[in-house]
């Protein structure tokens, strides 16, 4: 009795060996990508069989027949439709299964989203250049592929990178893709160092400055100290003044002036009138009690 799971056995030269039955390819009711889907799921598990049961050895007619009777009847109608004459080997009848399955491309909508591709908010360079690279493969680009993946990736550059599109734009002629991406990658790290060393410097300044705090005291005008106001342990408060003998005070915020000279201004007596006032221009005193003269009312008095 055939085996359990078995369809059918092949002779290998090394004994016989059973076809698995679970690698038919299944197609009814999947859209054309989910078609293309299992079938590289399927051409890779064929690969792993032919070669773990080495059966990769046989003739190519024969490895042929196995991949037919594996694919399974709605397969083999698609094969049929090929038309394949003369000598088949299995890597050209898996071409033609890969051609057919594979989705057709636009090459215009792929040159498109290639060339239109700019470096995304917060997306590091690697990120960027590997991406435009992938993109650029289906585009069929030939000798230009190169070159152009250079001028976008330079081109493309975020606002935040400016700097490094300057400087890539002056050696763009000179360099190769590689050694552009390598530049790149060289000014981003130097200016990720200049700006951690900046931070480091504003650091230590700050660390350095005098404390601006004094900006925000004001003059106590009992002691005149610059305190927080209000000045509630203000040491003036019980002391007494030198030049007004008051209390709560010191004497250099003391608003006493201290009388030094007294001076009087001539009046002609004519011109002199009842009731006129005489103004007393400074006071001066060479003792420590002074008295001077003055003409009131036509009569001499100390004052």
């Amino acid at each position: 009795m055939p085996q359990t799971g078995v369809k059918a056995e092949a002779g290998t030269g090394h004994g016989h060996v059973p076809l698995p039955a679970s690698m038919s390819l299944k197609l009814k009711g999947q859209t054309g990508a989910q078609q293309y889907e299992a079938w590289k799921i399927f051409k890779f598990q064929f690969e792993n069989y032919l070669l773990a049961t080495k059966q990769d050895e046989l003739p190519e007619e024969r490895k042929c027949a196995i991949l037919l009777h594996l694919l399974g009847v709605e397969v083999v109608q698609i094969y049929q439709s090929f038309n394949v004459t003369g000598n088949r080997t299995l890597e050209g009848v898996m071409q033609l299964f890969e051609r057919y399955f594979s989705p057709q491309k636009n090459i215009s909508l792929e040159r498109n989203v290639f060339l239109s591709r700019r470096q995304r908010p917060g997306e590091t360079l690697e990120a960027f250049f590997t991406d435009l690279k992938l993109l650029s493969s289906t585009c069929e680009l030939s000798t230009l592929r190169d070159s152009l993946v250079k001028d976008i990736f330079i081109l493309g550059l975020s606002e935040d990178n400016t700097y490094i599109r300057e400087r890539l734009l002056e050696e763009g002629d000179k360099k190769t893709l590689n050694e552009i991406f390598d530049l790149a990658r060289t000014i981003e790290m130097s200016k990720d160092k200049t700006k951690m060393d900046k931070m480091v410097f504003g650091v230590n300044k700050q660390q350095r400055k005098k404390p601006t705090s004094e900006k925000s005291k004001s003059q106590c005008n009992r002691c005149g100290y610059r305190v927080e106001l209000p000045h509630v342990n203000c040491p003036a408060v019980k002391a007494s003044c030198y030049k007004c003998t008051g209390k709560g005070h010191f004497s250099t915020m003391c608003r006493r002036k201290l009388v030094k000279k007294v001076s009087k201004k001539e009046v002609d007596q004519e011109e002199a009138a009842e009731g006129q006032e005489f103004f007393i221009g400074s006071v001066h005193a060479n003792q420590s009690s002074w008295t001077a003269m003055a003409e009131v009312n036509k009569k001499l008095i100390n004052v």
